[in-house]
């Protein structure tokens, strides 16, 4: 209801507020991950895409050569840890790597955050909203599916300048446009 107010208001939604918007709606109220949710995704099919991705940070980490103190394996978007309790499920059978290793998770949800704590007790793991807070040393990140549902800005070409795509309604239909003027600003 919140996006049909916005183009009532302004006449349009930008692509990048529509999938904000979106994202904080649907992520905050529906179980979606999993066989009872909307999509599954490779961790949730089987254990082998989080333990292979743990085989990799084992490799990454072993290439420091022991200059590192302290890593960071950092989770954008857990879901519900499941790639991370995975990934470290074998990272512990190492513990010279796991002894080294902090896990954080960026997560805004708190039912996910809910979720990633329990499979992930028993782990040194610490949240955030944001990377703003993440601790300053060597670190491997890890995004599945993360940047598939960031908020973008659409741009299209036409007639020698960039126009912005947006999301109008007409009789409660929602269709893509184009915006009226040229957008540099967004280049």
């Amino acid at each position: 209801m919140q996006i049909h107010n916005i183009i009532k208001e302004h006449g349009y939604i930008s692509v990048h507020d529509f999938i904000k918007i979106a994202n904080e709606e649907y992520y905050a109220s529906n179980p979606v991950f999993g066989k009872d949710g909307d999509f599954i995704t490779a961790p949730e099919i089987s254990q082998i895409f989080g333990e292979l991705i743990g085989l990799w940070g084992i490799s990454e980490i072993e290439q420091l050569k022991g200059n590192a103190q302290a890593i960071a394996l950092i989770e954008l978007g857990a879901g519900r840890g499941t790639l991370m309790s995975d990934a470290l499920r074998i990272i512990r059978q190492f513990p010279s790597i796991y002894n080294k290793i902090e896990v954080h998770i960026i997560e805004n949800s708190e039912q996910l955050i809910s979720l990633q704590k329990n499979a992930l007790d028993g782990h040194n793991c610490h949240w955030h909203k944001d990377i703003n807070n993440l601790p300053e040393m060597p670190s491997i990140f890890i995004a599945n599916e993360f940047f598939d549902a960031l908020p973008i800005e659409q741009l299209v070409y036409k007639n020698n300048e960039w126009k912005q795509r947006i999301i109008t309604s007409k009789e409660n239909e929602l269709s893509f446009n184009l915006g009226d003027t040229a957008c540099q600003n967004l280049l």
